[in-house]
């Protein structure tokens, strides 16, 4: 299957090679929009993450940007039960039957947008975001660590 096998035309992916930006460990590579420079690690940020006091491990961080209101988010490649892995563990099926295959460039592109909801429950904080016909939760901790993310609809 190619790389962008059953991706939405207005999604912006590519198989061009100078479209691919690979921000994981050698053996994983995420694919950015094509027509921008997608940094989905900005020194300047990644900067402010490690100035933040708050614990990271930069080694496996593979998104950190900022929300429309300014507040520091980041994933890192995680474990069973948080971050990219428990993201793939648990939603890879329902992320591919909307043809995502590029869950950190999506978690980039959805926190440019203005969440529809916003809320607490038992398991923390969390948002929900509407992009191109399909809403999301994406569930963060109180220091920005971004926990889980997965289509709601």
């Amino acid at each position: 299957m190619g790389y962008n096998e059953g991706v939405p035309a207005d999604f912006g992916l590519t198989n061009i090679p100078s479209a691919v930006h690979n921000v994981g460990t050698q053996n994983d590579t995420y694919f950015v929009a094509t027509g921008e420079n997608v940094d989905l690690k900005p020194q300047k940020l990644i900067d402010e993450l490690m100035n933040s006091g708050e614990k990271c491990n930069l080694d496996e961080v593979i998104v950190v940007t900022k929300t429309t209101d300014g507040t520091l988010l980041w994933l890192e490649q995680g474990n069973s039960k948080t971050g990219l892995t428990h993201i793939q563990d648990r939603h890879l099926e329902d992320f591919a039957s909307q043809g995502v295959d590029d869950i950190p460039q999506l978690i980039n592109e959805i926190l440019k947008t203005e969440p529809i909801k916003k809320g607490q429950n038992q398991k923390g904080l969390y948002a929900d975001y509407a992009l191109n016909g399909n809403t999301y939760r994406l569930s963060y901790g109180t220091n920005g660590y971004i926990v889980s993310f997965y289509p709601i609809d």
